[in-house]
């Protein structure tokens, strides 16, 4: 097999106090009840062997919620930290482990206000089984949520843009950027052996605009499209909700880009990671070539 799969974590230390309990709820979120600072809380769950938690779906906030049934405390103080800040990016938020924006969210209305210093996430009860997420000062202390390490079913198949970008990540390789005309050429190489033609029957590239509504950033390096391929009229976010990039076969061995909604299911493109080039250059330039 091309590719060695991640397994699942499961060790948690056995000598913990009182206060730091473990409840495991959920299959994939693992929830403590000891209330530290938000960055204490994300070390903590790095040496709980789990991953800080990220809520990338409405699916997730589903099995979140199922996890902190059995905490009945309501209101902002009572909440748990989710592993999201805009420390980064003032404007937006980005999870720490994935560095991912926020494709999908449950703010309370208002929030994220950023008061008095509110640069970190939050999930709490407001009702009885009623959840939202709310910024929060990042020195106060929560409990916290940690979630188990995902395992790779497969290397095929279809999945949706999230998904996707782990994938490439659990792979080891990085998440498909084009960023020159040579990229494209040597992409469209790569996909020259699929027949399929039509937007249904694309590739997730790993850019997006949900960032910011009127410009693509490519995911892994966040940069701009320097360079694009968009077929005529693309993109042009239809029904408000296409902030994904996809290449696509648009005729026989022609291929184009289009936007298209990130919670479609396309195969995807993934690239080896690029090394610097150890030949001496101009001082101001830096070249990179594929191991």
């Amino acid at each position: 097999m091309r590719f060695e799969l991640l397994l699942l974590a499961h060790f948690i230390p056995h000598l913990l106090a009182d206060e730091d309990r473990i409840s495991t709820i959920s299959t994939k979120y693992v929830v403590s009840n000891q209330k530290i600072r938000f960055f204490e809380a994300y070390t903590r769950c790095r040496q709980y062997g789990l991953d800080p938690a990220e809520v990338l779906s409405e699916a997730d906030e589903r099995e979140l919620e199922e996890a902190l049934k059995p905490f009945n405390e309501i209101g902002q103080y009572e909440g748990f930290w989710i592993f999201a800040t805009d420390l980064g990016d003032k404007a937006n938020y980005y999870w720490l482990h994935s560095n991912l924006p926020l494709f999908y969210s449950l703010f309370l209305d208002g929030e994220p206000n950023n008061l008095a210093t509110e640069n970190c996430l939050e999930v709490f009860q407001k009702s009885s089984g009623i959840f939202s997420w709310n910024d929060y000062p990042c020195d106060l202390k929560l409990r916290f949520v940690c979630q188990r390490k995902q395992k790779v079913a497969s290397s095929c198949g279809e999945n949706v843009l999230i998904t996707s970008y782990l994938r490439c990540r659990q792979y080891g390789l990085d998440p498909a950027e084009i960023l020159s005309e040579s990229d494209q050429k040597e992409l469209e190489e790569v996909l020259q052996l699929h027949k399929e033609v039509g937007v249904a029957n694309g590739y997730w590239m790993f850019a997006t605009n949900l960032v910011d509504k009127t410009t693509y950033y490519w995911l892994n390096s966040n940069l701009p499209l320097f360079y694009s391929a968009f077929s005529a009229g693309q993109p042009d976010n239809a029904g408000n909700r296409e902030n994904c990039l996809e290449i696509f076969q648009h005729s026989i061995g022609v291929f184009m880009w289009n936007d298209y909604p990130c919670d479609t299911k396309l195969r995807f493109i993934c690239q080896h990671k690029l090394k610097k080039n150890a030949k001496s250059c101009d001082e101001n330039m830096v070249g990179f070539d594929l191991p």
